[in-house]
């Protein structure tokens, strides 16, 4: 009979994860905590706070590249927002739900990966408040190093209004950059960061 395969050890797991461009699906939690400043009369004591559910649905395909799908879905637990009477807070609602189509992998030996492909939002918000009441699409680009310590990266996008759902909604582009990195510790622990 052919041989067993050897299952990963939790260092090569965690290696495959820190990857963006793994075989892995994932779903990941992220919390969000924002502290605004401004020139409106308490801007500098608003913060939010926003709970994030992404998961990361690659396909593999014969070309040894993948396929991802990865939709962004945040929970609003606490929002400011502004009315001539100054700041209030909106509680627990759905924002609008994000997402992104991308083709990528690795850039022959030299321990590049990258991706691009489509990033775009849909006005889903419960509440007009926390939404920005339209449809965006734009490029995504991304490009990381990958090594024996860990994953270091960048990613850019923009994103274009193309349809608004609201009359008096305000016509809004986006340019995101997000530098990444993880460092790979020892029996499967890795630590990272990805600021916006």
């Amino acid at each position: 009979g052919a041989p067993e395969e050897e299952p990963a050890s939790a260092d090569e797991v965690a290696k495959e994860l820190a990857d963006p461009t793994n075989a892995l699906g994932k779903l990941a939690f992220n919390l969000d905590y924002v502290q605004y400043e401004g020139d409106l009369p308490g801007a500098d004591r608003q913060t939010s706070t926003v709970l994030l559910f992404q998961p990361a649905l690659p396909y593999p395909l014969d070309n040894g590249k993948r396929f991802f799908a990865r939709p962004a879905i945040p929970i609003v637990l606490d929002q400011p927002v502004f009315s001539a009477g100054g700041f209030s807070s909106e509680g627990v609602e759905l924002g609008d739900i994000g997402f992104d189509f991308a083709y990528g992998g690795p850039l022959g030996d030299s321990g590049l990966v990258f991706l691009a492909g489509l990033v775009g939002t849909l006005p889903t918000a419960t509440k007009n408040s926390i939404g920005k009441s339209q449809w965006a699409l734009g490029p995504e680009l991304m490009i990381a190093k990958l090594g024996k310590a860990g994953v270091l990266g960048v990613l850019i996008s923009h994103q274009w209004d193309v349809a608004s759902t609201s009359a008096s909604a305000i016509d809004i582009n986006t340019t995101g950059g997000q530098y990444f990195y993880t460092y790979l510790l020892e029996k499967g622990w890795a630590i990272g960061a990805g600021p916006i």
